[in-house]
């Protein structure tokens, strides 16, 4: 034990600041190592927005990422010298009998700070609040996996702010804040990666739908006033704020195709020759051109082709179908999710690692 308060003090921040800075660390990195794997099997198919981020656009996003570590790491401070003094009930040894109050809690716990981020979110799109708490945020248009944690101070300060506030009434296990630091950590990168890792199917489906996907947080991004939600989607439904395209963008990136219903084939070019248009899945396309383009599932617009666009021109009209590359296998999906689950094994195995040693 250390004599000196405050050097007692400067430990317990130190070691908090740590930790926020592994989790961090290891969300992003894992989230990156994954695109990097899977990109040429499938995922450069599931980029959200046409336009690439910048160096400049990284470098901020990690500086402002930094800075939130930090604040996060005092509240974290303030947090373990409440729960010494018994302010706040946070249970240090767990044992299986109470299994069933860690899972409720967890999930109670996931579904208040998703309530709780909806309207501190909204209220910071204020014009008389935006701009000191959630302007930098918003700098991201076209995010990284690195602006999980890009926030000003002010605004930092209210996302860290839900744990102290949720402690105060709840008791908790310390493995529950654990897995939950966890999953917030690994939610916010994948939120913001650029590219759609979550089941497209599920996500439009209308079991899961309420599960929020990377495209529903990204439209936030490029729009600004639609989808302020962080883990579900239910809020925005329930108020009436979520983005009026959402569900024509997951049907896009699930791979459908656009056909040009007016333009002719281009001279010389047969059936069965390839070209070198690619439709991307954007429904700017149809907003542009609304008299023009309509959507066929990708499974009508292929022949026995897997890698190239190809020219169809079905029942004899001279359309132009335009497809997407090689459909991923099955084998390359199970791979992903066994990465994605892998990733989050690897979040909360080191923050046991960090607090049992």
């Amino acid at each position: 034990m250390v004599s000196n308060p405050l050097i007692s003090l400067f430990l317990i921040w130190a070691s908090s600041l740590a930790l926020h800075f592994v989790y961090y660390v290891i969300a992003t990195g894992i989230v990156l190592i994954t695109l990097r794997l899977f990109w040429h099997r499938g995922l450069n198919r599931r980029k959200i927005q046409h336009k690439a981020w910048s160096r400049a656009d990284a470098l901020r996003e990690i500086a402002a990422s930094l800075r939130t570590v930090v604040i996060f790491a005092l509240i974290t401070t303030a947090v373990r010298l409440g729960a010494a003094s018994g302010l706040f009930s946070i249970r240090k040894h767990f044992d299986g009998s109470e299994i069933a109050y860690l899972l409720c809690t967890l999930v109670a716990m996931i579904l208040a700070q998703d309530t709780y981020f909806y309207w501190t979110h909204r209220l910071m799109h204020h014009r008389l609040l935006f701009r000191t708490f959630h302007r930098t945020h918003h700098k991201s248009v076209t995010s990284t996996v690195f602006a999980a944690y890009a926030f000003d101070a002010p605004e930092a300060f209210v996302h860290g702010l839900f744990v102290p506030l949720w402690l105060l009434i709840i008791p908790m296990h310390q493995l529950g804040i654990l897995i939950f630091l966890a999953f917030m950590v690994g939610r916010n990168a994948t939120g913001h990666c650029g590219v759609e890792l979550c089941s497209i199917q599920l996500a439009a489906s209308g079991w899961f739908g309420w599960f929020s996907p990377t495209a529903h947080h990204d439209l936030h991004h490029t729009t600004v006033k639609y989808n302020y939600g962080l883990y579900f989607t239910w809020w925005d439904r329930l108020m009436g704020t979520e983005h009026p395209k959402y569900c024509e963008q997951l049907r896009l990136l699930s791979g459908e195709a656009c056909i040009p219903m007016t333009t002719p084939s281009p001279a010389g070019i047969s059936n069965d020759q390839n070209i070198k248009h690619v439709c991307h899945s954007s429904v700017l396309l149809q907003d542009q051109f609304p008299d023009r383009y309509h959507r066929v599932p990708m499974a009508a617009a292929w022949s026995k082709l897997w890698s190239n666009p190809i020219l169809l021109s079905p029942k004899g009209d001279h359309s132009l179908i335009l497809a997407v590359g090689k459909i991923p296998r099955k084998r390359d999906v199970v791979n992903l999710l066994a990465v994605a689950v892998g990733a989050q094994a690897g979040v909360i195995t080191a923050m046991l690692w960090h607090f049992v040693l």
